[in-house]
């Protein structure tokens, strides 16, 4: 269904960068619609509007985003919104990724469980308030299954996206991660400005050498 926008009064050009993605545009306010019918829309949604960009698709124009509440500049809530018009039952969603030869999707006021493992292992995880990521804390970390290599971090926040293809360690946990993982499990690696870490030799057996990093986040152990 066809829409009109307007641009929110003040709103200059300003560009937003996500990971790969860059973007050069303004605020505006639209009506946002769930499917092509009038009873599923939300109005006046304040929406960030594409005037160029690189990372996404060309036919994109506009943003409209899932970011925290805490967020005011890139909010609100769209899902949030689209609860407040009973558009759908449930402030939640659910999505699934997989590679470019098969089909991903985005699941809007439920959850489906038939892509899970299993579902009954499902973890419900708060996320922090004041954040604009979907965010907790993380209170430790382990190198395998010994208790005896575990230990905990003070004041750390992690957090998941739907973009994020690598973990990302904190600065000044660093370089100490890296030689640990070199002096003890004899991972060669190539640092870019010890900003980005490449492994040298990827065969079978060197990543079957190399342990499971497990993460406590949230209270969960991951």
């Amino acid at each position: 269904m066809e829409t009109s926008w307007s641009r929110v009064d003040g709103s200059s050009m300003t560009t937003m960068n996500y990971g790969s993605v860059s973007t050069t545009g303004f605020r505006a306010r639209d009506t946002v619609c769930l499917y092509n019918s009038a009873d599923s829309c939300t109005e006046n949604f304040d929406i960030f509007m594409v005037e160029w960009q690189t990372g996404f698709p060309n036919y994109t124009g506009g943003i409209a985003g899932l970011a925290t509440d805490s967020a005011a500049p890139a909010g609100p809530n769209l899902i949030k919104a689209f609860r407040n018009e009973g558009v759908i039952d449930a402030a939640t969603f659910s999505f699934y990724l997989v590679d470019t030869d098969n089909a991903s999707y985005i699941d809007i006021g439920y959850v489906r469980d038939d892509a899970m493992k299993d579902p009954t292992n499902l973890i419900m995880i708060d996320i922090l308030t004041d954040n604009y990521w979907w965010a907790q804390s993380v209170t430790a970390i382990r190198f395998g299954e010994d208790d005896a290599n575990m230990f905990e971090l003070h004041g750390e926040e992690g957090f998941t996206d739907s973009g994020t293809s690598c973990l990302i360690v904190p600065s000044r946990y660093y370089e100490w991660f890296y030689d640990r993982m070199r002096y003890d499990y004899n991972m060669s690696y190539t640092s870019n400005n010890m900003s980005s870490v490449y492994l040298d030799v990827c065969d079978d057996e060197t990543i079957a050498a190399l342990p499971t990093l497990w993460i406590l986040f949230g209270g969960h152990w991951f």
